[in-house]
């Protein structure tokens, strides 16, 4: 998390600055990326783990995260 030491408090007082608006951006190109693998792999889970460049169970994370996974096992 970013934070800045207010010069007029005498530098004790720590604000957050963007922590939210970083986590947004992050998950949105997340989905992206995600998107785009599945498209591109055609449903190959394997070749989507290869092109991302993740584990199959942090890609299994990823996509429950962002509600890309079918309904069906």
């Amino acid at each position: 998390m970013l934070s800045t030491a207010s010069a007029a408090s005498g530098g004790g007082v720590r604000k957050k600055i963007g922590a939210q608006s970083i986590r947004r951006v992050v998950n949105s190109f997340e989905q992206f990326l995600l998107k785009r693998g599945m498209a591109r792999s055609s449903g190959d889970v394997r070749r989507l783990i290869g092109l991302l460049g993740v584990s199959r169970q942090s890609l299994r994370y990823k996509m429950k995260k962002h509600r890309l996974l079918s309904k069906q096992k």
